[in-house]
């Protein structure tokens, strides 16, 4: 049975990602990572239609608002 879940989470995960979720994990330092990186920054950058650069962060919500407020606050 499927539930509706309607919190922040935990979500409902599909079971192709779980599936996925088995194979081993892509180190971040090699080559493929970098290459994986580099496609998922410029795949963003063709959905918001910008030339301009794109982060990918590799954390929860909370820590991605953290960056984006601290990146917004000038220094004195």
């Amino acid at each position: 049975m499927e539930y509706l879940v309607m919190l922040p989470g935990p979500t409902n995960v599909p079971e192709r990602v779980t599936r996925a979720m088995v194979t081993p994990s892509i180190n971040h330092r090699s080559d493929d990572f970098v290459e994986l990186y580099e496609e998922c920054v410029d795949n963003t950058k063709k959905i918001f239609e910008t030339e301009g650069d794109a982060v990918c962060l590799s954390a929860s919500g909370t820590g991605a608002t953290e960056c984006s407020v601290v990146n917004l606050i000038k220094k004195e």
